[in-house]
């Protein structure tokens, strides 16, 4: 009799926000104050089971208290055997410090996936994103996924604000990406403290610039904001104001803005 043999598909090494652990394979310095951590899958033909836009938790006691911090997956999806989160290293940060002092082959708990944005093929003709600093990352992921689906045509815009040039995150992949899918993303850098050698924008994300840059109120867009708390009301004032519906306390994916 011959053997049958039945696949249901890769192995979710997250599901049902149950607590899991993984080793660090990997740590990787982007900037003076910016890591990307690769963590080991169980299984090595795994995949995380986050979906697009949600997050995981990193669970670490520290001075004998535990404390549990967000973080959106940087890798694919459908990654097999790994999967990367990018953090920036905070001097009152416990966890961020706690990750920054970790080793190759240390161990780290964690939980999810947790999160009320799950992203889904064309469920907008257009999606506009304001991020500072390290707010680029809960929404990396989605921008990636977005432009690498061909049957995908959600149109994208970015407006990334920082303090500095050193501080922009992720700019090589996000040129990279502005320049195999013009079409369909574009992005403004913004930065605060310019020096002299800087020619792009400069100031804060006003409600002039978002006006200029990002798509016109519409049903079929949506806006995404991610970074500082005064950046974000800032940024939710502009776009309701310039006609957005405004978002509940804690978003959920049917608000047209957004706040991660």
């Amino acid at each position: 009799m011959e053997a049958c043999f039945f696949f249901s598909g890769p192995i979710h090494a997250f599901e049902n926000n149950t607590i899991r652990q993984f080793s660090l394979f990997k740590k990787t310095k982007m900037s003076p104050d910016t890591y990307l951590y690769r963590f080991a899958l169980p299984n090595k033909w795994g995949i995380s089971g986050i979906p697009v836009g949600q997050h995981i938790q990193v669970v670490a006691v520290i001075n004998g208290k535990e404390i549990q911090r967000s973080y959106t997956p940087m890798s694919a999806a459908d990654a097999r055997g790994y999967f990367e989160i990018l953090v920036k290293t905070y001097p009152d940060g416990a966890v961020s410090q706690y990750l920054a002092s970790l080793s190759v082959g240390d161990i780290v708990t964690m939980k999810g996936p947790k999160g009320s944005f799950q992203y889904t093929p064309n469920m907008v003709r257009a999606i506009g994103i304001v991020a500072g600093g390290s707010g680029i990352t809960p929404i990396f992921q989605t921008i990636k996924t977005i432009l690498e689906n061909p049957k995908d045509k959600t149109e994208v815009t970015l407006i990334y604000g920082n303090c500095t040039e050193q501080d922009i995150l992720l700019r090589t992949e996000l040129d990279s990406l502005s320049v195999l899918y013009p079409d369909k993303f574009n992005v403004h850098y913004v930065l605060s403290r310019a020096d002299a050698s800087w020619t792009g924008p400069t100031g804060y994300i006003t409600q002039d610039k978002i006006a200029m840059w990002l798509p016109a109120p519409a049903g079929d867009v949506k806006i995404l904001v991610c970074g500082p708390p005064a950046q974000v009301k800032s940024v939710i004032e502009a776009t309701t104001t310039l006609g957005f519906t405004a978002p509940r306390t804690v978003s959920k994916i049917t608000d047209q803005i957004f706040k991660f």
